[in-house]
């Protein structure tokens, strides 16, 4: 927990001397998380000698080296971005303070690293760092597992689906034994048109069957989700989640939707081509209480990570480079290449403690991958 702490607050002291216009207070702001970086680290080795002295043959001291290399790791790095984020203004930065602080501080980070035969970033590795960027991503999992919570995923309208399927099949079949009862009254029981009607009433059984089907599944898919994911820790459950997949004809979407995807394009609007909607729905749940009682840590809630695999959509794409002709008004042969590119359009609408609010993403791509993601305002 030490480590996952440092790592936000290192992390988030960054990000806002990243953003500080003002120089001198990006001085300043720079200065102090030098200085709380060395506190930090120290600190937390500061403890080794109590861990050897108490280890009791439980290898304590093994869990608290992985943590020593993650804060190095971090300390680091980061200080690096500092160093990267001044290197513009090195002339302003010569013999100041600030620049004998970083001096110092990596420095010893650099010789103490190499004492406990940690990692090290080289500059001209023959595997280009592999090694070291693996080794620090298993720290990270390691060190950040606390803060990880386990899932349980399965279908979540499973029994209703079953109940839909039957109600098509008893339907069907209902329709089936009509005609047969119908026809056998009229004609008997071993004649041709009876036959023949026995035949048409079960080819139709099973096409009225597959319609009910199909009807109560879109009919569900569009009133249920489609998976319920239970959150736990341990045995005890403090929340679920709740996510829906379905493909949306435009004409069902809402204003609200349609007013932040803002299509005003001539081109297409016009011409009426509509465009293919995908409808993602997630309900997370937590319990307040289940969730205060996890930890000594006051915890505000969870941070739920949705990942979008767009390698499907790639797959199709056409090349990712077109030649284009470059008509200077002289007649010369001159060629050059344009991008190929896509778009997708993101709409989440978030509803949370009485708020409702919307947000669009636009993410640019080509078959090599993504080339932006921007937020569109309107």
């Amino acid at each position: 927990m030490y480590a996952s702490i440092v790592k936000s607050s290192i992390r988030d002291a960054y990000h806002k001397i990243l953003h500080q216009t003002n120089r001198e207070i990006q001085y300043d702001m720079s200065c102090d998380l030098v200085e709380h970086a060395r506190a930090v680290t120290t600190m937390y080795r500061s403890l080794r000698p109590i861990l050897l002295e108490n280890d009791g043959g439980k290898d304590v001291s093994t869990f608290y080296d992985f943590g020593d290399e993650f804060i190095s790791n971090i300390v680091e790095q980061h200080l690096g971005r500092i160093v990267k984020l001044l290197n513009p203004r090195a002339s302003s930065v010569v013999g100041s303070p600030l620049l004998s602080m970083l001096t110092q501080l990596l420095d010893s980070e650099h010789k103490y690293r190499q004492s406990r035969n940690y990692l090290d970033v080289e500059p001209n590795s023959a595997d280009d760092n592999r090694q070291f960027v693996y080794h620090a991503s298993q720290l990270k999992k390691y060190i950040e597992s606390n803060l990880y919570l386990p899932t349980h995923k399965r279908r979540n309208t499973a029994f209703l689906e079953q109940v839909a399927f039957s109600v098509a099949a008893g339907i069907s079949m209902v329709f089936a034994t009509v005609v047969s009862f119908a026809f056998q009254q009229t004609y008997g029981n071993f004649t041709l048109p009876f036959f023949i009607a026995l035949v048409i009433s079960y080819m139709f059984k099973d096409r009225i069957k597959d319609l009910i089907r199909n009807y109560f599944a879109h009919g569900l898919g569009s009133r249920f989700y489609d998976y319920l994911i239970t959150i736990r820790v341990g045995l005890r459950k403090i929340g679920k989640v709740k996510e829906g997949f379905d493909f949306v004809s435009p004409q069902d979407v809402s204003r609200h939707v349609n007013e932040k995807r803002a299509r005003k394009n001539p081109l297409v609007v016009n011409r009426g081509v509509d465009e293919q909607v995908i409808q993602y729905r997630k309900y997370v749940h937590l319990r307040r209480k289940a969730v205060d009682r996890l930890s000594a840590y006051p915890i505000n809630g969870i941070n739920n990570i949705v990942r979008f695999n767009l390698a499907g959509f790639m797959r199709k794409m056409d090349n990712p480079k077109v030649p284009l002709y470059v008509n200077q008004g002289d007649a010369a042969l001159n060629f050059t290449n344009g991008d190929k590119a896509y778009y997708l359009n993101f709409i989440i609408q978030c509803k949370y403690e009485g708020i409702n609010e919307y947000k669009r993403y636009r993410v640019c791509l080509c078959r090599d991958g993504i080339k932006s993601i921007e937020e569109k305002q309107q």
